[in-house]
């Protein structure tokens, strides 16, 4: 038995790996133990509950790269991965400041059981990736417990409402993710890559922005 985020070193280096749990990003020893040219099949996962499968091949220099797979796999988290307790979002939500603004986009964008609305999901993910989401059928709450930011949304006569509080705007974050994700045609999860480097994990699309995975 071994903690999944170490890898098994013992027997490292190794031609292929597949890990059977998820993580909110590519553990380095995973990387480690890989050889060059060698392969890494995972997914990835977050507090939002946004999952995507990626391919890495793993260069020489210890970078490694590849694509996004097309379909809808979810793996459990890593323990340490796992999101954190974040209490009542009613009580987030009491002491909202803001006046409301009507929301660009509706929250099912993020929530619907849908195959696009389970990868739009996954990238919003990557932009807020300290909210958790709390769904009801007229209220969604996004929290975040590490900036202490928080932002509701209400349906109000048909259309949807949003209000937001702490230091990250939350909901337009998500907002800015899907503007350009449907400027960019809503692309197919295959047509994204992850790449992995010392600097950090970024997602990028050629007609997109990149995005930024959290540290592992």
């Amino acid at each position: 038995m071994a903690d999944g985020l170490y890898g098994y070193w013992p027997e490292a280096p190794f031609d292929r790996i597949v890990a059977a749990c998820s993580f909110r990003a590519v553990p380095p020893g995973l990387l480690a133990q890989a050889r060059p040219g060698g392969k890494i099949l995972l997914t990835l996962s977050g507090w939002l509950y946004g999952y995507a499968r990626v391919l890495l091949t793993v260069a020489e220099d210890g970078t490694a790269g590849g694509p996004l797979l097309p379909g809808t796999v979810s793996f459990m988290s890593a323990r340490t991965h796992a999101a954190p307790a974040f209490g009542n979002p009613a009580h987030w939500a009491a002491g909202l400041p803001e006046k409301p603004r009507t929301a660009r986009h509706t929250p099912e964008r993020i929530t619907a059981a849908s195959e696009e609305a389970f990868h739009s999901r996954f990238l919003a993910q990557c932009a807020v990736p300290g909210a958790q989401v709390v769904t009801g059928s007229e209220a969604v709450h996004l929290v975040d417990v590490v900036t202490g930011s928080v932002s509701t949304l209400l349906l109000e006569e048909g259309s949807w409402a949003v209000r937001e509080g702490g230091p990250v705007r939350l909901w337009e974050r998500v907002e800015c993710v899907l503007d350009a994700y449907d400027a960019a045609g809503r692309p197919e999860p295959g047509t994204f890559t992850l790449h992995v480097d010392d600097s950090g994990q970024y997602l990028r699309h050629p007609r997109m922005p990149g995005l930024v995975l959290p540290r592992p």
